[in-house]
């Protein structure tokens, strides 16, 4: 499942996990020595032209109107039917734009009751576009909403009353893992819920809860038919991992991963994290772990989005104001074999570029510009 960039704004409602939570380890709990960079195992990044891939850019037109002046909260959603943008002028706003894309280029754009419209915390990688938000009916708790065009929503169901907020989620066909802190003595708890049934029902999941304490959890991720969680160390830049073949009984991994835990993605048959400094690392095990050969990057941080059948490594700067920009885009059809690829003109010096995927590529905005992307091989003479 690709995950939106690592930039994406969210709204009040819901607080996002690793703003709140409190850094350690799950308590009783020590790490162990961290995995040391070892040599990579991956293919040199090196020009070769067979499976070779890159992005073909294409600049959106006309741009719809998803970025307004003044105050105003966003929610980015992606799923099997594309990206979705919801946007409205400051809680209380009589009305809520959606605009809706399968591909980028072709766009729905409609004013909606604020009503009738629900802003929450977005669950990326299914069918439909999913959203977890407080209750409708208004009694305490958290329901996941469903929507195939972003205006009629239902609710699909509820999860246990012990959350209070949704930080990370991951989608694993039926299978649905979506992680929070939890209501009064567990408000600083990290709290866990699982479905088996595309979202119907929830079940509570004790075990990796244990396992979390209130560490902050960095990523999370499919792997297999399970799933992976990448959780901070009491250390800067060392992250622990937990396993899951079902999404309900959990382990820990007795390595720490060193510079990883911004972000973590599966591609193929292999899953990969990034780290501080433009660092990859990938495993298939999730125990054993392997550092990726990369191009050299400016990046602060990379952040993945998958962009129809490559995999795309967007770097970013944080500048000492705050604000981001793009730096290097990495392009690879296997995850093993890189290339620095070419940072489209319209996004040069582009403040807080947002990324997400949509069908057969990815999406990127940067106020005022819209542009998508696509993979095509090397020696593709497409527009650039």
């Amino acid at each position: 499942m690709s995950r939106l960039l690592a930039l994406r704004p969210v709204p009040v409602l819901l607080t996002v996990i690793g703003l709140v939570a409190a850094c350690g380890t799950a308590p009783g709990s020590s790490p162990s020595a961290a995995v040391a960079p070892s040599p990579p195992t991956s293919a040199v990044a090196s020009p070769i032209t067979d499976g070779w891939l890159r992005l073909g850019w294409g600049a959106v037109a006309p741009i719809p109107a998803v970025r307004p002046h003044g105050g105003f909260e966003h929610v980015f959603l992606a799923s099997g039917r594309g990206a979705m943008i919801m946007i409205r002028n400051l809680e209380g706003a009589p009305t809520t734009q959606v605009s809706t894309t399968p591909d980028g280029a072709a766009w729905a754009v409609t004013e909606s009751p604020s009503a009738t419209i629900p802003f929450g915390y977005a669950v990326d990688g299914a069918d439909d576009w999913l959203q977890v938000v407080a209750r409708a009916d208004g009694e305490p708790g958290l329901e996941l909403v469903a929507s195939a065009d972003g205006l009629a929503w239902e609710t699909r169901g509820r999860l246990p009353g012990s959350m209070r907020s949704a930080g990370e989620s991951a989608v694993n066909g039926a299978s649905m893992l979506v992680c929070g802190f939890g209501n009064g003595a567990l408000e600083l708890q990290n709290v866990c819920a699982l479905s088996r049934d595309s979202g119907m029902t929830w079940e509570p999941t004790g075990d990796l809860d244990a396992l979390l304490g209130s560490a902050a959890v960095e990523g999370l991720a499919t792997m297999g038919e399970g799933f992976l969680a990448l959780v901070a160390g009491e250390r800067e830049a060392e992250s622990i991992v937990l396993t899951s073949s079902d999404g309900s009984s959990w382990t820990r991994q007795p390595d720490l991963l060193a510079s990883g835990g911004n972000e973590v993605i599966e591609f193929g048959s292999a899953v990969y994290a990034t780290g501080l400094d433009g660092v990859v690392w990938t495993t298939r095990d999730g125990v054993e772990w392997h550092r990726v050969a990369l191009p050299s990057t400016r990046s602060t941080w990379l952040s993945f989005v998958i962009a129809g059948d490559a995999l795309v490594a967007v770097g970013i700067v944080v500048e000492p104001e705050g604000s981001a920009h793009m730096t290097d885009v990495l392009v690879s059809a296997d995850g093993a074999t890189w290339r620095a690829d070419v940072i489209p003109a319209l996004l040069v010096d582009r403040p807080d570029p947002q990324i997400m995927p949509v069908i057969g590529g990815l999406l990127a905005v940067g106020d005022p510009v819209m542009i998508v992307g696509r993979a095509i091989p090397a020696d593709d003479p497409g527009p650039r």
